[in-house]
């Protein structure tokens, strides 16, 4: 499945950026074939294995 954005989707995932809601933007990305969007939000929930570890490199290298 390749990527498919159209320029809607990139309006829609700004108006929900621009409210907060990161997972969700992630999600509508994710949906369309981008598959950074996908390890983006699996560290913006903390739910997925690399998240995890992404998440926890942080906190390990945080000042």
């Amino acid at each position: 499945m390749g990527m498919h954005i159209v320029s809607k989707d990139i309006s829609d995932a700004e108006t929900l950026l621009n409210q907060g809601r990161l997972s969700d933007m992630y999600s509508l990305l994710a949906s369309k074939g981008d598959r950074y969007a996908e390890l983006a939000n699996g560290v913006a929930k903390g739910d997925t294995l690399a998240g995890q570890t992404a998440l926890n490199c942080m906190k390990q290298t945080a000042w």
